[in-house]
């Protein structure tokens, strides 16, 4: 009877007994055998890399002959710091290449060198994750790894932990496994199961909290702060989908006053669309909670509320605030102080816990939002002290002549504006009229967009009037209004007098030949005008030729 020898066991079998053979028995020992087992050797996709001060010599060697892409378990310890395993490591292998790999386990290894396996290598197919660091700061906020997995040393003296997202779960693992630590910087932690029992208590020693993407339901908030009774310093950042209870400083109050006995400094930065068209936010209705005894004298917390038009955002946050990848659109915004609403563009990483007054110039666009007469009101409101507008864009909101009034009313007092665009509203010959009486007065507007306003001869009049005693407008925008020859004819007549004006559009306003030669009379005498733009009127090939002849002012 033949026997079987070793050499002609079945693949499977040869390379489960690999499997418990290391990696320089089966390199160094097994592959030089014979050509079957050299075969066998280079088929192998079970290897368990270990590198530590033992295997260091025999590295080059083996980074010639393994295929990282067979490679399941990676082992590495750096035991001897005079060989600088991982620069060597580093040299030799390309992490990305180790496709299969399963399972890794980390021993003495610095932070940095940590952070290039965590950028390298695909965490997500990883079944077990194993680091054995004497860090005292370890930043894994950019992985996305499933923290259950990973295991602690209890030796471990870490007081500064940053992570990505973590359950409620791990997250009481890690206030119990890291006692000492200090700092803990968290995207959010999320609550698998309903929770009814607080935690037994942990000899927690956290003192600092931060979380930058808070999504915590109310229901779950005395469960998350009960374990860290230590915490001294709490930051929150919340993008919520509407207003709602993080909004409330009552609750925030309660929950400090019971789970967070220690607090010393509270900053938060919540925000959410505002999506209601049909109202207008209430700044002071928002930042009321927040002017209690507690925050302003116990926990010297300060509040800010801030709109911001064009984004459609609501901010409500504390000052100072260091908080990144937020433009300085303009907004308006109302403090903790009993300070009316104001104008801003600064940065909200500001250091100054007193109002600032701003003295650079600023836009405000809110073309095309919608405000109606409630935002109007709020804006004019803020108009009136205002010293740093010097453009207002309110095209296409809903804007009648009460709004106009109103608006003129509280812009009388304002020296900075130079720059009104109120064109596709409704405001019509009545909110001209209330236009025009402003006009004569203000000495600092040098721009006033109409454009379709439904605006007729009449309204046409009562700006000719206000044009004559006016001094600072030089550009009036009236296209797609319906003034006609009459309007036309009250133009000529001021411009006859005005002396400032040096582009008036009458575009598209059912001007025929007459009243277009009235114009040309009036810019006879008038030399100032330098540009007036008729396009889209009622004026016949033949006059507009002989428009053209005569003036190169005329634009048809």
């Amino acid at each position: 009877m033949s026997t079987l020898s070793f050499v002609d066991f079945p693949v499977e079998i040869i390379h489960h007994i690999f499997d418990y053979c290391d990696i320089l028995t089966i390199f160094l020992s097994i592959r030089s055998v014979c050509k079957r087992f050299y075969k066998l050797v280079e088929t192998y996709n079970q290897l368990n890399l270990v590198l530590n001060s033992k295997t260091h010599y025999y590295i080059k060697f083996l980074s010639r002959c393994i295929s990282p892409a067979c490679v399941v378990s990676l082992h590495f310890k750096n035991d001897n710091e005079k060989w600088n395993l991982f620069s060597l490591f580093q040299s030799l292998f390309s992490l990305d290449q180790f496709t299969q790999l399963r399972s890794l386990t980390l021993f003495y290894i610095k932070n940095e060198d940590l952070e290039y396996f965590f950028e390298h290598l695909n965490i997500q197919q990883l079944i077990s994750l194993s680091i054995h660091l004497n860090l005292q700061r370890l930043f894994l906020s950019n992985i996305d790894y499933p923290f259950e997995q990973l295991t602690w040393s209890k030796s471990n003296q870490l007081f500064y932990l940053s992570i990505d997202q973590c359950s409620y779960e791990n997250y009481l693992s890690i206030l119990e496994q890291l006692p000492h630590l200090q700092t803990f910087i968290m995207k959010n932690c999320h609550f698998n199961y309903n929770f009814k029992s607080f935690p037994s208590k942990l000899n927690s020693s956290l003192k600092s909290l931060t979380i930058s993407k808070f999504s915590i339901s109310r229901q779950n908030l005395p469960l998350f702060f009960s374990p860290i009774h230590s915490l001294k310093h709490l930051k929150v950042i919340s993008h919520r989908q509407e207003i709602d209870y993080v909004f409330n400083g009552s609750t925030w109050e309660n929950i400090i006053e019971i789970n967070l006995p220690e607090l010393d400094q509270f900053q938060f930065f919540f925000s959410c669309v505002h999506s209601d068209d049909q109202n207008f936010i209430d700044l002071h209705l928002m930042i009321e909670s927040f002017r209690s005894s507690f925050y302003l004298l116990t926990k010297s917390c300060f509040v800010t509320s801030t709109f911001l038009p064009r984004r459609r955002e609501v901010w409500l946050f504390t000052t100072p605030m260091c908080i990144n990848n937020y433009t300085c659109d303009v907004r308006h915004q109302i403090s903790w102080t009993n300070h009316p609403y104001h104008f801003t563009k600064q940065s909200i990483n500001v250091t100054s816990k007193t109002h600032s007054i701003e003295t650079s110039s600023i836009t405000f666009d809110l073309g095309g939002y919608g405000i109606k007469r409630e935002g109007l009101r709020c804006i004019a409101d803020v108009l009136q002290n205002d010293t740093t507008i010097s453009l207002l864009d309110l095209y296409n909101n809903g804007i009648e002549n009460e709004d106009v009034q109103y608006l003129v009313n509280v812009l009388r007092n304002n020296k900075s504006l130079k720059t009104l665009n109120l064109s596709q509203n409704s405001i019509g010959d009545q909110g001209v009229e209330h236009l025009a009486r402003f006009l004569r007065e203000n000495q600092t507007l040098t721009s006033l967009n109409l454009l379709h306003n439904q605006i007729s001869h009449d309204g046409a009049d009562f700006l000719a009037q206000a044009l004559m005693r006016n001094q600072t407008l030089t550009t009036l925008h009236l296209w797609n209004n319906r003034i006609g020859n009459e309007g036309a004819e009250y133009f000529s007549i001021m411009l006859r007098q005005n002396s400032t004006l040096k582009l008036l559009d009458l575009s598209a306003n059912q001007i025929r030949d007459e009243g277009a030669m009235e114009l040309l009379d009036a810019l006879q005498e008038n030399q100032t005008l330098k540009e007036l733009w008729l396009w889209n009127n009622s004026i016949t090939p033949q006059s507009k030729s002989e428009l053209k002849q005569i003036s190169n002012r005329i634009n048809l």
